[in-house]
């Protein structure tokens, strides 16, 4: 018993009703390994931009949320030495104004740009508090008051003494003088309502009401006079009243109007007033016990605290419960959570060995036989629920077999526990990591055609959904009809190790794939969940809210997105735009836990649970708001080829004409979990922006002239309209390649090359023009030379042809003539009477013919044919 009740001590800081998470804060330190170079930290003022303004007792600094930067400005390079003695914010204007020690020198911070008051009588005009806001003459009262010589000396007073407490309602101004409060009202007229007071003395605003904490009591001022109504305090603020000012008091209050915070005994309380009583709250415990300022940011719900020796501690409240325990090492404190079930609204039970009343914060342990528990799941049956171990189920309410499941072969074999359960039309169906059985009389029998069809696969779960059981596997998704015996694979989740699935309806479920990622499987249709901006590789569990949200458990967070237009999405193949919850926001750790039947819990109260490697993480979702970035962005730095910063002038960097690379550093101020911001920039002529991580980023130099410069940050999980875009005017020097007069020489320097290249060009051709002339002469002679002798040669080749048409002629006609011949020579030897035999007469035809022969032979032999020598 001693054991439960020092976890449940422990416990009780970080666990919470489920209705409300308000005393449970994370705390955030910002100290010397953020840049801070004195850990005294005397304010801490927001801005209305969101940056917090730190001054300490070594220089001013300034912080986003991340970035804390030392104020070094070349205009006051004193400042980051001095010590900052007094600053705070103007109500009406924004304005933050600080005093520095030992220079007495004064300052103004507004819109990131600090200015020096050089005008004693200006700064006169300021009137500090406790708190984080001063009064100054932009209130018309004050400026009333400060146009009075005379009274304006009071102010001077309140300044030089140890007050440091003040308040102003619409008509009156509210200050200690001399141990004496006065009052002054809107025409700057001194009321002296004789009312003594000591040092410390502290007036609280709410509305126009103002209480005068002092000398053990409450007093009210309304309209510049003293009431007589008596104000109740409780004890917690009475103990402040009854306070020793001699002595180092531990009870302190901080805040400015309305919200006022008192620390008592180590812890912090809010101040509330209300019908004439003031009451303390309980927030938090005090971070250190030397603080020296709260500042409270109610939109955000943060709290800046200052501290003497620690630096600056930001605490925001845990939006997560988580039940850490571990049954084998209670000093651990850190279990690692693989399945809770809610059996009522006051039970939830682990099978990793615990249960919780969630309504009276109770947490109760259960070491019963520990180490044969299994740690997947809590089986229900007959009413009943039951953990197995021993290879039996054990009813975890009284620890006992009360119901013997287990068929005797099993309880013979050491074999590893159950992966999941499901029930199918009635029937209990239970995995194994190689096989399926089911629940048949008193006995588990096995199904041997599945366990057939399923043999190589580890099994990580069973499931029913739409009339069909749907065995996860190693190796993707199978339907399974127990009736038919028949199996199939779901197409598009082959070959991957399916873990999870939630039934969204009857035609639509979720898987979950260990490394691969969420699916959507709807109509047997299997799409991927892709998100723009996180990688989605593990997915754990989904449960959907009340509000229509989904809530995703991962190895890298916890994500959010609504739940219609983000099926939409998925069913276009389009991604997501999630929203991330990581440590930053108060869990354990970022890394969820699955693999079980009960990953995740969804109670009718609308609570949402998830497993966790370091406990179980529950809430309500209606107390996480998402954050959306909606500040201001600055630019603190424009550098130059990594060398020269560019000073802003008339709202205006100047780049100069040989610069090469462009650095930016800009700030913003965000608080939350900044991977849910997406930061991107483009001038106001590109069509594309670029994506960029972190405060800065490089350019090369743009094109001459005025450029708008954009930076904008969206916030992921919001409406792209919520987007913040700031632009930055940048004027670019134009270079010798750029410049009008450089391109007017250009333009004359290439008209003069024209010209001159036509002047030459002209005189080229004129030589061209003579030359091609005397060579057409010189060939036209050539030509009537030609064709003179083409001429002639025609005459000749005509001579020679006649002669030839004659001679062919004479040729046939000669022919004709000698056969002619030597018919008649042959008519001639036939009439030769003394002719004896043929022979004699064919000898003598024979000679005459060759007598014939030889003229033309002659004929042909000489070169003139037209002649015969007859010789």
């Amino acid at each position: 018993m001693n054991y439960l009740f020092s976890l449940f001590l422990f416990l009780l800081p970080f666990i919470s009703s489920s209705q409300s998470v308000g005393n449970n804060y994370t705390v955030k330190w910002v100290n010397a390994q953020d840049g801070l170079k004195q850990l005294s930290v005397k304010y801490c003022i927001a801005d209305v931009h969101g940056f917090v303004w730190i001054g300490t007792q070594l220089g001013l600094y300034r912080y986003d949320g991340t970035n804390l930067i030392e104020i070094k400005d070349e205009k006051y390079p004193s400042l980051s030495k001095q010590r900052i003695i007094a600053m705070g914010k103007d109500r009406l204007t924004g304005k933050i104004y600080l005093q520095t020690h030992p220079d007495n020198l004064k300052y103004s911070i507004d819109n990131n740009k600090i200015e020096r008051i050089d005008s004693n009588n200006n700064w006169k005009n300021v009137i500090f508090t406790f708190n984080d806001f001063c009064y100054t003459n932009s209130n018309p009262l004050i400026n009333n008051i400060c146009k009075n010589t005379k009274i304006r000396a009071f102010t001077n007073i309140y300044n030089s003494f140890a007050f440091l407490t003040a308040s102003l309602t619409t008509n009156h101004l509210y200050l200690p003088q001399n141990l004496n409060l006065v009052a002054f009202d809107k025409k700057g007229l001194l009321k002296n309502f004789n009312f003594a007071c000591t040092f410390g003395l502290v007036l609280m605003q709410f509305g126009e009401e103002v209480l005068a904490a002092d000398k053990g009591k409450v007093t009210l001022l309304y309209e510049g006079k003293i009431s007589t109504k008596k104000i109740q305090v409780d004890a917690v603020f009475q103990n402040y009243l009854d306070r020793d000012l001699l002595k180092l008091s531990d009870i302190e209050v901080f805040g400015s109007k309305k919200n006022y915070f008192l620390k008592y005994k180590g812890g912090i309380y809010k101040i509330t007033y209300r019908n004439n009583s003031i009451s303390t709250t309980f927030l938090f415990n005090s971070p250190v016990d030397d603080i020296t300022t709260i500042s409270y940011l109610e939109k955000e719900n943060l709290y800046f605290i200052g501290t003497h020796t620690k630096g600056m501690a930001i605490l925001r409240p845990n939006l997560f419960n988580t039940i850490v325990v571990d049954e084998r090492n209670l000093n651990k404190s850190i279990n690692y959570c693989y399945s809770v079930v809610a059996i009522s609204n006051k039970k939830w039970y682990s099978a990793s060995g615990w249960n919780f009343n969630p309504k009276s914060l109770e947490l109760n342990l259960d070491t019963f036989l520990i180490d044969y528990r299994n740690n997947y799941f809590i089986l229900p049956y007959k009413n009943k629920f039951y953990i197995h171990t021993k290879n039996n189920f054990w009813n975890i309410e009284n620890n006992k077999t009360d119901y013997d499941f287990i068929d005797p072969k099993f309880k013979k074999l050491n074999l590893p526990g159950f992966s999941g359960y499901t029930y199918h039309k009635g029937q209990l169906f239970i995995s194994r990591p190689n096989e399926i059985i089911f629940l048949k009389g008193a006995n588990f029998v096995s199904d041997e055609s599945l366990n057939f069809k399923i043999k190589g696969k580890y099994i990580n779960g069973v499931f029913s959904v739409n009339d069909v059981l749907l065995l996860l596997t190693s190796k993707g998704v199978f339907n399974y009809s127990p009736e038919t015996k028949k199996m199939t694979i779901v197409k598009g989740l082959e070959k991957l190790n399916a873990r999870y699935i939630k039934p969204i309806d009857k035609t639509s479920y979720w898987v979950g794939c260990y490394g691969e990622g969420l699916f959507l499987v709807k109509n047997n249709t299997v799409h991927k969940v892709i998100d723009a901006n996180i990688d989605i590789t593990t997915a754990h569990a989904v449960e959907e809210d009340a509000q229509g949200n989904l809530w995703i458990s991962t190895n890298d967070g916890l994500l959010k997105t609504e739940k219609a237009s983000s099926i939409k999405k998925i069913l276009k193949n389009q991604p997501l735009d999630c929203y991330k919850y990581s440590t930053e926001d108060g869990l354990l750790t970022n890394e969820f836990n699955g693999g079980g039947t009960h990953t995740s819990l969804n109670t009718p109260e609308g609570i949402i649970g998830f497993t966790s490697m370091k406990g179980f993480v529950w809430f309500n979702p209606m107390q996480v708001p998402k954050h959306l970035f909606k500040g201001r962005i600055v630019m603190d730095k424009v550098i130059v080829d990594n060398e020269k910063i560019i000073p802003v002038i008339n709202n205006t960097y100047w780049i100069p004409k040989e610069t090469a690379i462009v650095t930016f550093n800009f700030g913003y101020g965000y608080y939350f979990n900044r991977e849910n911001l997406t930061i991107a920039y483009r001038f106001e002529d590109q069509p594309k922006w670029t994506t960029i991580k972190g405060t800065a980023f490089q350019i090369g130099r743009y094109k001459k002239g005025k450029h708008q410069l954009l930076i904008r940050i969206s916030t992921h999980g919001f409406e792209k309209k919520q987007e913040v875009t700031q632009s930055f005017l940048l004027d670019f020097e134009a270079r010798h390649n750029e410049t009008l007069w450089f391109w007017s020489l250009c333009t004359l320097f290439f008209g003069l090359f024209i010209f001159s290249t036509f002047r030459i060009s002209l005189k080229l051709n004129k030589k061209r023009e003579d030359k091609l002339k005397i060579k057409i002469e010189e060939k036209t002679v050539e030509l009537q030379q030609s064709l003179t002798e083409l001429a002639n040669s025609n005459e000749i080749v005509l001579v020679s042809l006649k002669e030839k048409e004659i001679l062919l002629k004479e040729i046939h006609h000669r022919v004709k003539n000698n056969l002619q011949l030597v018919m008649s020579l042959l008519n001639i030897q036939a009439r030769d009477k003394e002719t004896i035999s043929i022979e004699d007469f064919l000898e003598k035809g024979h000679s005459r013919i060759a007598s014939m022969v030889l003229i033309h032979e002659n004929l042909y032999q000489k070169e003139n044919v037209g002649k015969v020598d007859f010789q």
